[in-house]
């Protein structure tokens, strides 16, 4: 039987913002479970793992999920590596400079520092460049985590971005 990650995908979909209420939290999740399920190189272990925190999300009401939060700010390590007074705008506008040049190595550099500090319109863009290949190796699996995260922070283009692999993916089956 696959390892179950479903315990650390429900981590990450309840870590990746400030939910107001459970239906923003479930509908997160089924946007993540909907963009995993279509990808044809993600393991079938995966895959369950993604339905199966949609399932334990499901059972859960929002003072629930609140003190999940609550439990997981406890700990250091489930925060997420986010520096929020820097939020990377720097290397996001380094990043663009590069990309616009196509110097697409700096830009893949700039956008990955601050993905890391929270920068979540450089976390789209990164996810682009892993998405075609520019300035790194071609990793679609990566880059559909980084359009994830990076749509439920509400970057729309995101949104638009996993349609798109979605109608891709299935018209190429």
């Amino acid at each position: 039987m696959p390892y179950d990650y479903s315990f650390q995908i429900l981590e990450a979909i309840l870590m990746a913002k400030n939910y107001r209420t459970r239906d923003e939290v479930i509908c997160a999740a089924e946007l993540a479970v909907n963009v995993a399920c279509s990808l044809t190189n993600l393991a079938p272990g995966w895959k369950a793992s993604y339905k199966e925190a949609l399932k334990k999300l499901n059972s859960l009401n929002f003072d629930e999920m609140q003190e999940i939060i609550g439990i997981l700010n406890s700990y250091d390590d489930a925060k997420p590596n986010f520096e929020f007074d820097d939020c990377g705008e720097k290397e996001y506008n380094d990043g663009k400079k590069s990309y616009e040049k196509k110097d697409y190595v700096n830009a893949v550099k700039s956008f990955r520092k601050a993905a890391e500090k929270g920068n979540v319109k450089a976390e789209y863009n990164y996810g682009i460049c892993l998405y075609n290949g520019y300035g790194t190796a071609r990793d679609r699996v990566e880059a559909v985590k980084k359009f994830v995260n990076a749509a439920i922070f509400g970057i729309s283009q995101a949104n638009k971005m996993l349609h798109f692999i979605t109608y891709s993916e299935l018209n190429n089956s």
